[in-house]
């Protein structure tokens, strides 16, 4: 796909019809939250009052991640909406698992099938990302590519070393340079 001429698609792609001709042949990139998941009070959340009732059987087209992938759709991840969080760990949780962090270990799955892997997920919020805000210089770690980097406390595909979202950020760097260092190492 050509970076300088990519479509880039809302997060709510047509239905069962439509994934395959709204990925075209020249591609597409879906910018991309990561609702589907539950609160832990009212496990569906506002999807059972709010949203599915109003969508009929083109609810289970919501955050269609793994179709999305599988029509060759490039995933930018994120979210800067209000009723999502911001942090990045929990949102690749919630893409992976499909239960949100209040429901951890007891809540069903929202459309269990449009799960991501981890390794999709973490290219979503790296290259993917990068990719639809045409930064060609970042998003993958690579030799001539700008030290963009984050350090975890924790290997995330390590799945007993606890959940993704309960990671924490050690140190952040840009360009190579520290702009983020966790105390704790100053040991």
């Amino acid at each position: 796909m050509d970076a300088d001429s990519d479509h880039v698609a809302g997060s709510d792609p047509p239905g069962s019809d439509g994934l395959q001709g709204f990925v075209d042949k020249d591609g597409v990139s879906v910018p991309l939250g990561s609702g589907g998941g539950q609160d832990e009070e009212d496990p569906h959340g506002e999807m059972d009052d709010l949203t599915i009732p109003f969508l009929g059987d083109r609810w289970r087209w919501q955050y269609p991640f793994r179709s999305l992938k599988a029509a060759g759709a490039v995933l930018a991840m994120g979210s800067d909406w209000s009723v999502s969080t911001a942090d990045p760990l929990l949102e690749m949780e919630v893409a992976v698992e499909r239960v949100s962090e209040g429901v951890r270990g007891h809540g069903t799955p929202f459309l269990p099938d449009e799960r991501l892997d981890l390794v999709d997920a973490l290219a979503g919020f790296t290259a993917g990302s990068a990719y639809v805000n045409h930064l060609d210089d970042t998003g993958t770690i690579e030799v001539g590519k700008l030290a963009d980097l984050t350090v975890l406390d924790r290997d995330l595909f390590d799945r007993t070393a606890g959940p993704i979202g309960d990671a924490r950020v050690l140190g952040t760097f840009i360009e190579g340079v520290p702009v983020h260092e966790d105390p704790a190492l100053d040991g």
